[in-house]
């Protein structure tokens, strides 16, 4: 049975490596806890050769036996990765429960990381189900992510462990083979589909073909969806701003072709309008407001009220100043009044300047004392005229009593 097992183990190796090429081969590599004496470094894992599994053969990497080990590739830049085959020391024994080695291989994990630290990268695979009697080895860990680093980790530091696990963690890894696309942008058995064509940086899963991110804009599983519904941007995970007349933005970068919602301005209508602004891209000027509050960033309208000569929701209309005749004037009133009595005054002075002046004329005309008076002496009880030739008499002196005094 343990035959079979490794037989469909090996033709299933054999078939994968043959539709992909291994991409760790003779790449730099790098082991925790190493022997410094001795000829187990690193770099025997990757160097193709594993026909001798034992602890001698100078064919494996070995590391000290400590709570963690911990070893790498480095690809040397980013691939499609398929899987990784693992080939575990097993001192050329019969692998299973009776080999001692079987239970430090127990409880291994498997990361693909861009960079040195798994922690940084996505866990491919972790055992939690095997014993030393059901742990494979060599072992095909299906791992299709894209990555620069591949990480195989185990610990001892969490106890208790289940009986078949081994006190202390350790390498012991004769070949380690990562199989991949060698191409960037393809996909398939034979690596040979591309990537559909949005996908960010042309990578897509080696497998079916979909994308691992999408170039800025698009989305989906083949990422042919541009942005909608008022997103945009990486994996259209941002929000467009208040473009004009609830339109979308710019699937790409958020901006507003046709301008901004009034009472929004920017590129993206992010920003509400600068101090003393409003309307449809913040164009128009804000009104006379009330001491120093900006008006609505929308309609304009100054909540608080005007400066003083100013009315209107927007304090845009100068207040208009009543005229004296205005009945809308408080003083209209006082003013009628006043004007009355001054006319009436004026004409009662224009009435008896005219009368005293009449006066004086009356009082300068000349008087005769006889002036072709006939007077009449009588003769034999006759009457007769007798002419005086006396003079005009002298005008007498006008009395100057003043015409106001007799008003």
């Amino acid at each position: 049975m343990a035959l079979l097992v490794v037989c469909l183990i090996l033709g299933n190796v054999f078939y994968l490596a043959n539709t992909y090429e291994n991409l760790a081969f003779n790449k730099p590599a790098w082991q925790k806890f190493p022997y410094l004496k001795e000829p187990w470094g690193a770099h025997l894992a990757v160097d193709g050769r594993f026909s001798n599994l034992s602890q001698n053969g100078g064919q494996c990497a070995i590391s000290l036996n400590e709570p963690t080990a911990e070893w790498r590739v480095d690809l040397l830049e980013v691939f499609s990765i398929h899987h990784v085959f693992i080939q575990y020391m097993k001192n050329n024994d019969v692998w299973g429960l009776g080999n001692k080695l079987s239970g430090v291989l127990l409880g291994f994990s498997v990361y693909i990381s861009n960079t040195t630290k798994k922690e940084d990268g996505v866990l491919c695979f972790k055992d939690t189900i095997y014993t030393r009697a059901t742990i494979p080895n060599p072992i095909i860990v299906t791992c299709p992510y894209h990555g620069r680093y591949v990480i195989y980790y185990n610990e001892r530091t969490n106890p208790p462990y289940p009986d078949d696990y081994s006190g202390h963690a350790a390498n012991d890894l004769c070949e380690v083979q990562v199989y991949g696309c060698p191409t960037q942008g393809v996909y398939g058995a034979n690596c040979s589909i591309p990537c559909p064509h949005n996908c960010q940086e042309g990578r897509c899963s080696i497998k079916e073909g979909t994308c691992l991110g999408c170039v800025v804009g698009y989305t989906g599983h083949t990422c042919e969806e541009k942005c909608a519904d008022n997103t945009y941007g990486p994996q259209c995970s941002e929000r467009c701003g208040q473009c004009r007349d609830k339109e979308q933005c710019n699937f790409v970068d958020g901006s507003c072709q046709n301008g901004c919602e009034k009472g929004k301005q920017g590129a993206k209508c992010e920003r509400d309008c600068d101090q003393g602004k409003y309307g449809v891209n913040c164009t128009s000027s804000c009104g006379h407001c009330l001491g120093e509050d900006q008006c609505d960033f929308v309609d304009g309208i100054c909540h608080n009220g005007c400066e003083n000569g100013y009315v209107g929701i927007l304090c845009t209309t100068p207040r208009e100043v009543p005229s004296m005749f205005s009945s809308d004037n408080p003083l209209s009133g006082l003013f009628y009044g006043v004007f009355a009595i001054g006319v009436t005054s004026v004409i009662a002075n224009i009435i008896l300047l005219v009368t005293c002046i009449r006066g004086k004329k009356a009082d300068q005309k000349p008087r005769r004392h006889v002036n072709e008076v006939t007077q009449a002496k009588a003769v034999n009880n006759t009457y007769v005229p007798v002419i005086d030739d006396g003079e005009y008499e002298e005008l007498r002196d006008i009395p100057q009593t003043s015409c106001y005094a007799n008003v």
